[in-house]
Formats: C-alpha cells, structure tokens, sequence
C-alpha cells in the first residue's frame, strides 16, 4: 500500500474508515470568551516526569467537554490540565475534582477514580478566557463553574 497519501485507493480508505474518530477529535480548539453548558465525554489521567526533577513524577488530569447548545452545539474541546506539580496546582486540582465530583473525597485516588465514573454522565457549565502568555499567544482557561446534573450510571 501506498503511505506517501498519492490517492491509492487502500490510502484513501484507511483515511475514511478514519472519519468518526477525526470528527469527534479534539483539535486544541477552545471556544471564545463566555459561559458554556457542556456534557464531560473524557478524563484523560496520565503522569509525566517533572521537567525541572526528573525523578518527580506529575499526576495529570484533562476533561473534555462537549458543547451543548449554541453556535458550537456538539463542537468537543480540552479544559484545563490539573497537576500536582507544585502545592497551588495541587490546591487547583484538588479544588477541580470537588466541584466536579460534587463533594470534597478525602483520598486524592478515590477523587479520580470516582471522576472517571463520571465521563460521559456529568454536564455542567465552563467558563472560557483567554491569557496572554510569555510568547504573546493567548492561551484558553476552561474553569468548570458549576456542576449542573449528573446522570444516573
């Protein structure tokens, strides 16, 4: 099979049976300054090593909200990556987890646990601003402001 994406026909139809996936994808998109009601449809929880300590290791967790009405109806983005980088990201995190669990878990691991039961069953509303970063580019904050039903599982 060609891989060089010349048009072979075998090419083309990975390329489609690709499609659902390409269209549900979330592309680093984030939608303008406002309010947003949203369904969460993911939960990434993940960890990397610590940029600065290497032998540290950072939890990380990423929603994915879904729009759910207006303009943007059914359009799919990232929120805001929570860490444990430094105790104030650890406070974020943990400030996150409570509002979208719908109360304070004492255990850190049993708050993640119990949010990822929640994918798919929890909307909510988010929202979005815009920060300037170093580099000049404005960067989104998705803040989940308030937890608005969760569905039965």
């Amino acid at each position: 099979m060609e891989t060089n994406g010349n048009g072979s026909d075998a090419w083309e139809q990975v390329v489609r049976d690709c499609q659902e996936a390409f269209e549900k994808a979330a592309s680093g998109w984030a939608p303008p300054v406002g309010e947003y009601t949203v369904l969460m449809t993911d939960l990434y929880v993940g960890s990397f090593p610590d940029r600065q300590d290497p032998k540290k290791i950072v939890v990380s967790i990423q929603p994915t909200w879904q729009i759910l009405d207006g303009q943007f109806d059914g359009t799919p983005f990232k929120g805001d990556r929570y860490t444990n980088r430094t105790p104030g990201a650890l406070g974020f995190t943990r400030g996150f987890l409570e509002k979208l669990n719908g109360e304070a878990i004492p255990s850190f691991l049993d708050s993640i646990k119990h949010a990822k039961t929640l994918v798919g069953r929890v909307t909510a509303m988010v929202k979005v601003t815009y920060k300037k970063g170093n580099d000049g580019v404005d960067y989104p904050n998705t803040r989940l402001t308030q937890l608005l039903e969760t569905a039965a599982a």
